[in-house]
């Protein structure tokens, strides 16, 4: 995902989207999960086979999703997980470079986790009670 940060921009009247002092998009009122059921959705471009964030904790024990990318190979591996602890791996189909994919990551209430690439289920980890106890909310 390409994150072009030029200087600090903002939305206007409300201020929800800023970005870093990186190239994250940050949420002005970034969320913290814990044990909740969540839908998280978006659509991402990338021009790159390396290791890229979807979704960023903002603290230590938050929710982040990665592309798992070696840099050379198209990526078939989303990982989500609590700063490296407790990560769930899924495989899809390889992303194509250079075209936008709609990713989609949810939790029900009995912990049964799925991802979404284009619409086709992935394969992996199905299990995910992990309690993210600090915030996500960093996007790119």
């Amino acid at each position: 995902m390409d994150v072009e940060n030029k200087g600090q921009a903002s939305v206007p009247s409300g201020g929800s989207l800023t970005f870093s002092s990186g190239n994250y998009l940050a949420l002005n009122d970034p969320q913290t999960i814990g044990t909740q059921s969540y839908t998280f959705e978006c659509f991402f471009y990338t021009a790159s086979n390396g290791l890229q964030t979807i979704l960023g904790a903002t603290a230590t024990g938050g929710m982040s999703i990665w592309l798992l990318g070696d840099g050379i190979n198209p990526v078939t591996i989303i990982q989500i997980d609590r700063s490296n602890i407790d990560a769930a791996q899924y495989t899809v189909s390889p992303i194509t470079l250079n075209t936008w994919h709609h990713l989609a990551v949810t939790r029900d209430s009995l912990n049964n986790a799925s991802v979404f690439l284009d619409g086709v289920k992935a394969t992996g980890s199905a299990s995910n009670a992990t309690n993210y106890t600090a915030s996500s909310g960093l996007i790119g």
